[in-house]
């Protein structure tokens, strides 16, 4: 039985969008994973490049090219030849050709998995025999499907293995304009192919790396999305990073939620969900929670990462605790608000001090107009003896 898993969400969200398009009602299940067996590679006219042909009524909102599905896991055994399904359809508005690499699966410095052309410790690329290398005329809407022969080697350990298919636009290539040259982009895509080999291997992993910000500045308006007020209120929300590391043999699928709860009461004031993520065997891949709503204005709150592994266990990992306090501008503001009526006061009061000194300053002049610059001998002689 194959089974078929879409990790990201922007290509289920991709694939969804002309899921009704592209295959019969029957190949999507309720869960929206892609039900793509070896019946949809029978379905299609044959072709004369190897693979199969099906036309459907392409999306006008879809432009490039899609993997149907972008990721293939299936269950093989040792020794054996078995086959896959999959397939290519072209979104674009003219007829194109494609050609095919076999590659290995590698990770990015996030743990993301992608093309590896190289090398790898659990590469499958050698595995795998396209029956073209290949598609040619692609009309708009039709669908190239792809009936691929799988050799398993009889000595290969239990565990996930590894392999890519790139499918990149041949008829495009980098063109000369009459003022100089310029660079036309290729459209590419990859269908991936995880191969599980039963056995002994080892299921599970951990959290690994993980930190959030000790002190958060809340903003109480619910404006964290703006990028352009960043700078004007400090951080308002708490990035919770951490790793997750593969330490089985086989692919982990993991999920999980943090927690944040109030250490003094316990009580739970947010759960942030984890989206599901697919990390290969022996790597770390980096997954982030932010915490961005229903932050208080002001505590210390406790976060607890929770992940659940393929293995259906559950690791618990706590973080330091977490602050809150108001932004630095509700501080400014407090700053105003007290600083302003004791500037007043003493505004205030050094003008009524300035008015007291004049009014004395006045009537001391006053004063000194009223009585005549005269000797003590000349004042008695013309006040006390007139007579």
């Amino acid at each position: 039985m194959h089974r078929f898993h879409v990790s990201a969400l922007p290509l289920v969200v991709l694939l969804l969008a002309f899921a009704s398009a592209t295959l019969p009602s029957n190949a999507i299940a309720a869960n929206g994973e892609r039900l793509v067996t070896l019946a949809n590679c029978r379905a299609g006219a044959p072709h004369p490049d190897g693979s199969r042909r099906q036309s459907f009524e392409r999306s006008k909102e879809l432009t490039g090219l899609s993997g149907i599905p972008p990721r293939v896991v299936i269950d093989v055994e040792e020794g054996r030849r078995q086959q896959v399904c999959f397939g290519y359809q072209n979104l674009t508005s003219g007829t194109i050709s494609l050609e095919l690499v076999m590659n290995n699966v590698g990770v990015d410095a996030n743990g993301t998995p992608l093309s590896q052309p190289s090398e790898s410790e659990y590469g499958a690329a050698d595995w795998v025999a396209l029956p073209t290398n290949e598609l040619r005329d692609l009309r708009p809407g039709e669908v190239a499907w792809l009936t691929t022969d799988v050799d398993v080697p009889a000595d290969v350990a239990p565990g996930s293995w590894y392999a890519s298919v790139t499918a990149t636009r041949s008829s495009d290539a980098p063109g000369t304009e009459d003022e100089g040259s310029r660079v036309v982009p290729v459209p590419a895509v990859t269908v991936q192919l995880f191969f599980d080999v039963p056995g002994d291997g080892t299921r599970g992993g951990n959290v690994n790396n993980a930190r959030a910000p000790r002190v958060v500045w809340w903003d109480g308006l619910n404006i964290d999305t703006l990028p352009v007020l960043d700078r004007l209120r400090g951080i308002g929300f708490a990035p919770v990073r951490f790793d997750w590391r593969n330490g089985g043999s086989y692919t982990d699928t993991v999920n999980g939620t943090v927690t944040i709860s109030s250490s003094l009461s316990g009580k739970v004031v947010e759960r942030i969900e984890v989206p599901e993520k697919v990390v290969l065997r022996d790597t770390e891949r980096a997954f982030v929670a932010n915490w961005q709503r229903n932050i208080p204005m002001i505590g210390r709150f406790d976060a607890v990462i929770e992940m659940r592994g393929s293995d259906g266990t559950t690791v618990k990992h706590e973080l330091p605790a977490i602050w809150v306090v108001p932004a630095w501008w509700y501080f400014l503001v407090l700053a105003i608000a007290l600083a302003t009526p004791i500037t007043l006061r003493k505004r205030s009061s050094r003008r009524y001090n300035e008015l007291v000194a004049r009014v004395e300053a006045a009537e001391a002049r006053a004063g000194e107009s009223d009585v005549d610059d005269y000797s003590e001998d000349e004042w008695s002689e013309r006040f006390l003896n007139r007579d």
